[in-house]
């Protein structure tokens, strides 16, 4: 049985409403809004909450809420995640918290720097790849939390939740688990983009990372 699996078990035993899936070999998401388990994390809260509600200014008539609290457990040998993005229809908020240290052997939180200018609803198309480009630009290179950024267990990672990022790869024989906040407006939920804005999110991840890439050698 893996640690993913046990982790599991123990969840449902805890909460037979903890709902479970994997999207990649090896990761093991927990979601645990509305649980009994959201208890024991509703307090880390109050760390960033002040920056929450003031990143995401609510606009009259738009409603803030706490969308998810997810366990992502991550195996040994874990795959590489595929670039996504969140929640890409409107500006929201996503807070990562590891429970250990990163490592580049434990695998880390790769982020493209202002990718999340693609999808804002805000502009047009040529003036979103313009602040892409402008971001590729400016940055040093893709900045992946756990390897180029210290990362240890207990800090929190707020990114806007239309970044591009993914989880990277356990080489390692240990395991490892994140705890992830959502904030997003009630009018646009998490899950309500569409399949066609998840593969653009995918393949403009591909793309802007092998820029980021080229750039650093020179």
């Amino acid at each position: 049985m893996t640690r993913a699996t046990h982790t599991g078990q123990a969840l449902k035993k805890q909460d037979p409403n903890v709902w479970m899936s994997r999207f990649t070999t090896g990761r093991l998401h927990c979601l645990l809004r509305g649980t009994t388990v959201e208890d024991l994390l509703a307090g880390w809260q109050t760390a960033w909450l002040p920056v929450v509600h003031e990143y995401m200014a609510t606009p009259t008539g738009k409603r803030l809420f706490l969308s998810e609290i997810q366990l992502i457990v991550v195996d040994p040998l874990a795959e590489t995640e595929v670039y996504h993005c969140d929640n890409r229809s409107a500006p929201a908020l996503s807070v990562y918290v590891p429970l250990v240290d990163a490592s580049k052997s434990l695998g880390g939180q790769q982020v493209l720097p202002g990718s999340h200018t693609l999808f804002d609803g805000t502009r047009g198309l040529f003036q979103r790849v313009q602040g892409v480009w402008r971001a590729i630009c400016n940055s040093r290179g893709l900045v992946e939390f756990g390897v180029d950024q210290e990362w240890r267990h207990g800090d929190a990672l707020l990114l806007d939740s239309r970044t591009i990022h993914r989880a990277t790869q356990n080489d390692s024989f240990l395991g490892s688990a994140v705890v992830v906040f959502r904030y997003d407006f009630k009018s646009a939920p998490p899950g309500s983009a569409s399949t066609l804005a998840a593969a653009t999110a995918r393949a403009a991840g591909s793309s802007i990372s092998c820029l980021y890439r080229l750039l650093s050698k020179h």
